[in-house]
């Protein structure tokens, strides 16, 4: 089941790449503009972001975030991008 409509999809760079992967985000936001993501959804699963350790903020595009997931009994580091200008999450594949 895709999340974007076809206009959204033919229209965004991320849908179709390889290394990234749009996914739904759950994220705070502070008062001076701060954003966090609390939880994220892959393939049907929900998962929680445990903790994030570090962000950058790139002032052309967005953000990024390498965050801590606990998978069963693993703790996995994943990477999430915030896009502004298309506000858009997606997780980007780590080898």
């Amino acid at each position: 089941m895709s999340y974007h409509s076809p206009e959204e999809e033919k229209g965004n760079p991320f849908i179709n790449n390889v290394n990234q992967t749009p996914v739904p985000v759950i994220a705070t936001f502070s008062k001076d503009g701060k954003i966090m993501p609390l939880y994220f959804s892959i393939e049907g699963i929900r998962l929680r972001v445990d903790h994030i350790k570090w962000q950058s903020n790139k002032a052309l595009w967005g953000n990024q975030y390498r965050c801590e997931v606990t998978l069963g009994d693993r703790v996995e580091e994943v990477d999430l991008y915030y896009y502004k200008n298309n506000s858009i999450w997606t997780l980007r594949k780590r080898e």
